[in-house]
Formats: structure tokens, sequence, C-alpha cells
């Protein structure tokens, strides 16, 4: 009776060696980390970095109207289709983060809430309700009359 190592010298081996199955496995690896982000959109991603500059303005506004307001200077916040200003006195603030007006991402407009809101002293304004979109998917930010702007 031959022995096991002669058998198996004398047949042929078929299938895959270990160093073959890794090297595909990595392969796969790398070309799932840089194709599959190609096929899902990047409308979520524009439309949170809206909603945080929107978040953004109206944190700014409020803590400048508490620190700076007085009943001759306003501080605004200017809400209109694709860009956002803060300004004192009607002039745009500079802020820690960068300069307003700020320009929304390509293609997200802000489809309601549009207009003017006014801080006094106390950090206050009118209530009102921001929506930005871009295709089919929105964010909502709700500003409240103590002035908290917020994502439900």
């Amino acid at each position: 009776m031959p022995s096991a190592r002669a058998m198996y010298n004398g047949r042929k081996s078929s299938g895959f060696s270990l160093i073959e199955l890794i090297a595909v496995i990595i392969l796969l690896g790398i070309i799932s980390v840089v194709a599959v982000p190609r096929f899902y959109s990047t409308d979520a991603a524009a439309i949170q970095s809206a909603r945080d500059q929107v978040l953004s303005a109206f944190f700014t506004a409020q803590q400048l109207a508490m620190a700076r307001a007085s009943t001759s200077n306003s501080i605004q916040v200017n809400v209109v289709q694709s860009s956002l200003n803060v300004t004192e006195n009607g002039t745009s603030v500079v802020a820690t983060g960068g300069t307003f007006p700020l320009t929304l991402p390509e293609g997200v407009t802000i489809t309601a809430g549009t207009g003017t809101y006014s801080f006094d002293k106390l950090g206050r304004t009118d209530p009102g309700q921001i929506v930005v979109a871009r295709g089919s998917t929105s964010a909502t930010v709700r500003v409240e009359a103590s002035g908290y702007a917020y994502t439900p």
C-alpha cells in the first residue's frame, strides 16, 4: 500500500491556495472601498451640511444678541433661498468659524422659513421652521421663541 505522501504527490491538486484566496479578498476590499460610495447619493450629506449651517447661524446670532444687543443694536438672521446671513446693524458678522453670509451646498435650497429673524437682548426671536431640501431629501430646523434652534 502506498504511503499518503506518495498518493498526494501522484494526484493533481484542485482548488485555490490560501494565498490566492487572501489576494482575491484584498482586491475585493479595495474595489468596494473605491467603487461603492460612487453608487450612493450625496443628497444626505449636503442636507446635513446645510442643516448644520442653519443651526450655526442661529446659535451665533443668539449668542451675539445676548452679548452685545441693545435697543439701538439689532442682531438678525436673514434666511434666503440659498444663503444665510447674520448681521449686526445691517453689517455682516465675522464669526470665529468664518464670515457671513454662508452659501448653502450646491443644489440645496431653503424651501420654507425664509425671512428675517431679529434677536433681542435675551436671545429671543420669532418662532419658525426652516426646511432645507435637495432632491427628495430634506431636513427641518425649528426655531423656538426663546431663540433656541434644533432639529426635531
